[in-house]
Protein backbone atom coordinates (compact mmCIF):
# COMPACT_ATOMS: atom_id res chain seq x y z
CA UNK A 1 0.00 0.00 0.00
CA UNK A 2 0.90 3.67 -0.21
CA UNK A 3 1.48 5.19 3.22
CA UNK A 4 1.85 8.91 3.91
CA UNK A 5 3.10 10.03 7.31
CA UNK A 6 2.88 13.80 7.83
CA UNK A 7 3.69 14.37 4.14
CA UNK A 8 3.70 18.01 3.04
CA UNK A 9 4.65 19.98 -0.07
CA UNK A 10 5.69 23.62 -0.38
CA UNK A 11 6.33 25.64 -3.53
CA UNK A 12 8.38 28.86 -3.26
CA UNK A 13 7.69 28.87 0.47
CA UNK A 14 3.94 28.50 -0.01
CA UNK A 15 2.32 25.34 1.39
CA UNK A 16 0.29 23.55 -1.28
CA UNK A 17 -0.23 20.48 0.87
CA UNK A 18 -0.20 20.62 4.64
CA UNK A 19 0.99 17.53 6.58
CA UNK A 20 -1.15 14.55 5.56
CA UNK A 21 -1.19 11.07 7.05
CA UNK A 22 -3.02 8.50 4.94
CA UNK A 23 -2.99 4.89 3.77
CA UNK A 24 -4.03 3.81 0.26
CA UNK A 25 -4.28 0.01 -0.18
CA UNK A 26 -4.36 -2.12 -3.30
CA UNK A 27 -7.63 -3.48 -4.60
CA UNK A 28 -9.63 -0.32 -3.91
CA UNK A 29 -10.71 2.65 -5.99
CA UNK A 30 -10.00 5.81 -4.03
CA UNK A 31 -11.47 9.14 -5.10
CA UNK A 32 -9.72 12.42 -4.30
CA UNK A 33 -12.36 15.14 -4.03
CA UNK A 34 -12.24 18.87 -3.42
CA UNK A 35 -12.39 22.21 -5.22
CA UNK A 36 -9.71 23.55 -7.57
CA UNK A 37 -6.55 24.22 -5.59
CA UNK A 38 -7.53 21.83 -2.81
CA UNK A 39 -4.38 19.72 -3.25
CA UNK A 40 -5.66 16.79 -5.32
CA UNK A 41 -3.12 17.15 -8.13
CA UNK A 42 -0.33 17.84 -5.65
CA UNK A 43 -1.13 14.65 -3.75
CA UNK A 44 -1.22 12.63 -6.96
CA UNK A 45 2.07 14.18 -8.06
CA UNK A 46 3.68 13.09 -4.80
CA UNK A 47 2.35 9.53 -5.13
CA UNK A 48 3.61 9.41 -8.73
CA UNK A 49 7.08 10.74 -7.77
CA UNK A 50 6.55 13.74 -10.02
CA UNK A 51 7.04 15.88 -6.91
CA UNK A 52 9.32 15.38 -3.92
CA UNK A 53 7.81 15.87 -0.45
CA UNK A 54 8.91 18.93 1.49
CA UNK A 55 8.45 17.00 4.70
CA UNK A 56 7.24 13.71 6.12
CA UNK A 57 7.61 10.14 4.92
CA UNK A 58 6.00 8.57 1.85
CA UNK A 59 6.26 4.80 1.45
CA UNK A 60 5.13 2.16 -1.02
CA UNK A 61 4.87 -1.42 0.24
CA UNK A 62 6.72 -0.40 3.44
CA UNK A 63 9.67 1.01 1.48
CA UNK A 64 10.42 4.75 1.14
CA UNK A 65 9.27 5.98 -2.24
CA UNK A 66 12.68 7.48 -3.03
CA UNK A 67 14.34 4.11 -2.45
CA UNK A 68 12.72 2.49 -5.49
CA UNK A 69 14.71 2.64 -8.70
CA UNK A 70 13.06 4.40 -11.65
CA UNK A 71 12.44 1.11 -13.42
CA UNK A 72 11.15 -0.64 -10.29
CA UNK A 73 8.75 2.19 -9.58
CA UNK A 74 7.53 2.32 -13.18
CA UNK A 75 6.69 -1.39 -13.00
CA UNK A 76 4.52 -0.77 -9.91
CA UNK A 77 2.84 2.59 -10.51
CA UNK A 78 1.31 4.11 -13.67
CA UNK A 79 0.32 7.79 -13.74
CA UNK A 80 -1.93 9.73 -16.11
CA UNK A 81 -1.72 13.54 -15.69
CA UNK A 82 -4.44 16.01 -16.63
CA UNK A 83 -2.50 17.10 -19.72
CA UNK A 84 -1.26 14.13 -21.68
CA UNK A 85 1.58 14.40 -24.21
CA UNK A 86 0.79 15.03 -27.87
CA UNK A 87 0.42 11.77 -29.80
CA UNK A 88 1.11 13.28 -33.27
CA UNK A 89 0.37 10.52 -35.80
CA UNK A 90 0.73 7.51 -33.49
CA UNK A 91 -1.58 4.56 -34.06
CA UNK A 92 -3.48 3.22 -31.07
CA UNK A 93 -1.49 -0.02 -31.02
CA UNK A 94 1.77 1.95 -30.99
CA UNK A 95 0.73 4.16 -28.08
CA UNK A 96 -0.47 1.21 -26.02
CA UNK A 97 2.78 -0.62 -26.80
CA UNK A 98 4.74 2.20 -25.18
CA UNK A 99 3.20 1.08 -21.89
CA UNK A 100 5.55 -1.93 -21.93
CA UNK A 101 8.60 0.38 -21.84
CA UNK A 102 9.46 -0.20 -18.13
CA UNK A 103 9.77 -3.93 -18.77
CA UNK A 104 12.12 -3.77 -21.74
CA UNK A 105 14.13 -0.58 -21.20
CA UNK A 106 14.71 2.29 -23.58
CA UNK A 107 16.63 0.23 -26.17
CA UNK A 108 14.90 -3.09 -25.55
CA UNK A 109 12.98 -4.94 -28.24
CA UNK A 110 9.21 -5.30 -28.26
CA UNK A 111 8.81 -9.05 -27.78
CA UNK A 112 5.98 -11.54 -27.96
CA UNK A 113 5.20 -11.16 -24.26
CA UNK A 114 4.94 -7.38 -24.63
CA UNK A 115 2.63 -7.83 -27.60
CA UNK A 116 0.34 -10.11 -25.60
CA UNK A 117 0.28 -7.64 -22.73
CA UNK A 118 -0.63 -4.78 -25.07
CA UNK A 119 -3.38 -6.83 -26.74
CA UNK A 120 -4.78 -7.74 -23.32
CA UNK A 121 -4.87 -4.05 -22.37
CA UNK A 122 -6.74 -3.23 -25.57
CA UNK A 123 -9.32 -5.93 -24.82
CA UNK A 124 -9.75 -4.81 -21.20
CA UNK A 125 -10.55 -1.27 -22.29
CA UNK A 126 -12.71 -2.12 -25.29
CA UNK A 127 -10.27 -0.47 -27.69
CA UNK A 128 -9.09 -3.49 -29.72
CA UNK A 129 -11.21 -2.41 -32.68
CA UNK A 130 -9.41 0.96 -32.64
CA UNK A 131 -5.90 -0.52 -32.72
CA UNK A 132 -5.12 0.55 -36.29
CA UNK A 133 -6.51 4.08 -36.03
CA UNK A 134 -4.58 7.26 -35.37
CA UNK A 135 -4.95 8.46 -31.79
CA UNK A 136 -5.45 12.11 -32.81
CA UNK A 137 -8.51 11.16 -34.87
CA UNK A 138 -10.39 9.49 -32.00
CA UNK A 139 -13.17 11.02 -29.96
CA UNK A 140 -12.30 12.30 -26.47
CA UNK A 141 -13.87 9.25 -24.83
CA UNK A 142 -12.08 6.81 -27.14
CA UNK A 143 -8.78 8.59 -26.63
CA UNK A 144 -9.11 8.41 -22.86
CA UNK A 145 -9.79 4.66 -23.02
CA UNK A 146 -6.67 4.27 -25.17
CA UNK A 147 -4.56 6.11 -22.58
CA UNK A 148 -6.03 3.81 -19.94
CA UNK A 149 -5.01 0.83 -22.09
CA UNK A 150 -1.47 2.22 -22.25
CA UNK A 151 -1.37 2.32 -18.45
CA UNK A 152 -2.73 -1.21 -18.19
CA UNK A 153 -0.07 -2.48 -20.59
CA UNK A 154 2.42 -1.62 -17.84
CA UNK A 155 0.85 -4.38 -15.70
CA UNK A 156 1.35 -2.28 -12.58
CA UNK A 157 -0.20 -2.56 -9.13
CA UNK A 158 -1.43 1.05 -8.95
CA UNK A 159 -3.09 3.48 -11.36
CA UNK A 160 -2.99 7.21 -10.57
CA UNK A 161 -5.29 9.39 -12.69
CA UNK A 162 -5.70 13.15 -12.45
CA UNK A 163 -9.18 14.25 -13.58
CA UNK A 164 -9.47 11.58 -16.28
CA UNK A 165 -13.14 12.35 -17.02
CA UNK A 166 -13.17 16.15 -16.72
CA UNK A 167 -13.45 16.84 -20.47
CA UNK A 168 -15.85 14.00 -21.27
CA UNK A 169 -19.62 13.91 -21.70
CA UNK A 170 -21.68 12.09 -19.09
CA UNK A 171 -21.91 8.78 -20.96
CA UNK A 172 -18.13 8.66 -21.42
CA UNK A 173 -17.54 9.62 -17.79
CA UNK A 174 -19.68 6.73 -16.63
CA UNK A 175 -17.95 4.33 -19.03
CA UNK A 176 -14.47 5.25 -17.76
CA UNK A 177 -15.43 5.12 -14.08
CA UNK A 178 -17.25 1.79 -14.42
CA UNK A 179 -14.20 0.34 -16.18
CA UNK A 180 -11.85 1.64 -13.51
CA UNK A 181 -13.96 0.15 -10.74
CA UNK A 182 -14.18 -3.22 -12.48
CA UNK A 183 -10.44 -3.25 -13.22
CA UNK A 184 -9.64 -2.38 -9.62
CA UNK A 185 -11.63 -5.36 -8.40
CA UNK A 186 -10.76 -7.92 -11.07
CA UNK A 187 -7.02 -7.14 -11.19
CA UNK A 188 -6.58 -6.13 -7.51
CA UNK A 189 -5.38 -2.71 -8.62
CA UNK A 190 -5.07 0.26 -6.35
CA UNK A 191 -6.76 3.06 -8.32
CA UNK A 192 -6.44 6.66 -7.13
CA UNK A 193 -8.48 9.13 -9.17
CA UNK A 194 -9.00 12.86 -8.73
CA UNK A 195 -12.60 13.88 -9.44
CA UNK A 196 -14.63 17.08 -9.32
CA UNK A 197 -18.07 15.48 -9.28
CA UNK A 198 -18.80 14.37 -5.72
CA UNK A 199 -21.77 12.25 -6.79
CA UNK A 200 -19.78 10.28 -9.37
CA UNK A 201 -17.00 9.80 -6.83
CA UNK A 202 -19.45 8.53 -4.21
CA UNK A 203 -21.13 6.24 -6.72
CA UNK A 204 -18.06 4.49 -8.10
CA UNK A 205 -15.28 4.78 -5.51
CA UNK A 206 -14.77 2.46 -2.56
CA UNK A 207 -13.27 5.25 -0.50
CA UNK A 208 -13.11 9.04 -0.63
CA UNK A 209 -10.35 11.40 0.47
CA UNK A 210 -11.60 14.98 0.87
CA UNK A 211 -9.16 17.90 0.64
CA UNK A 212 -9.68 21.61 1.17
CA UNK A 213 -7.04 24.31 0.92
CA UNK A 214 -4.28 21.72 0.92
CA UNK A 215 -5.51 20.09 4.10
CA UNK A 216 -7.02 16.66 4.63
CA UNK A 217 -10.64 17.14 5.72
CA UNK A 218 -11.85 13.56 5.88
CA UNK A 219 -11.17 10.05 4.61
CA UNK A 220 -13.55 7.12 4.60
CA UNK A 221 -16.37 5.36 2.80
CA UNK A 222 -18.77 7.39 0.62
CA UNK A 223 -21.50 6.71 3.16
CA UNK A 224 -19.37 8.20 5.93
CA UNK A 225 -18.38 11.35 4.00
CA UNK A 226 -21.67 12.06 2.29
CA UNK A 227 -23.23 14.11 5.06
CA UNK A 228 -24.23 17.80 5.10
CA UNK A 229 -21.47 18.97 7.47
CA UNK A 230 -18.61 17.36 5.51
CA UNK A 231 -20.02 18.42 2.14
CA UNK A 232 -20.32 22.04 3.28
CA UNK A 233 -16.74 21.94 4.58
CA UNK A 234 -15.56 20.65 1.17
CA UNK A 235 -17.56 22.97 -1.07
CA UNK A 236 -18.23 25.95 1.18
CA UNK A 237 -21.98 25.95 0.53
CA UNK A 238 -24.92 24.32 2.35
CA UNK A 239 -25.75 20.90 0.93
CA UNK A 240 -27.96 17.99 1.81
CA UNK A 241 -27.95 14.30 0.98
CA UNK A 242 -30.69 12.31 -0.73
CA UNK A 243 -30.88 8.61 -1.57
CA UNK A 244 -31.14 7.24 -5.07
CA UNK A 245 -34.64 5.73 -5.38
CA UNK A 246 -33.34 2.46 -6.88
CA UNK A 247 -29.80 1.82 -5.65
CA UNK A 248 -30.00 3.76 -2.39
CA UNK A 249 -26.54 5.31 -2.85
CA UNK A 250 -26.15 8.89 -1.52
CA UNK A 251 -26.59 11.92 -3.77
CA UNK A 252 -25.45 15.42 -2.76
CA UNK A 253 -27.61 18.39 -3.76
CA UNK A 254 -27.32 22.12 -3.07
CA UNK A 255 -29.87 23.36 -0.56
Amino acid sequence: MFELIDVSFNLAGRPLLHPVSLQIPRGQMVGLIGHNGSGKSTLLGLLARQLAPSGGLLRLDERPLAAWSTREFASLVAYLPQRVPATCILRVRELVGFGCHPWRGLLGRFGAGDRLQAERALELTGTAELAGQRVDRLSDGERQRVWLAMLLARNTRYLLLDEPVAALDLACRLDILVRLRELSRSLALGVVVALHDINLAARYCDRLVALHGGRLLASGSPAALMNPATLEAIHGIPMRVLRHPDSGHPIAVVQ
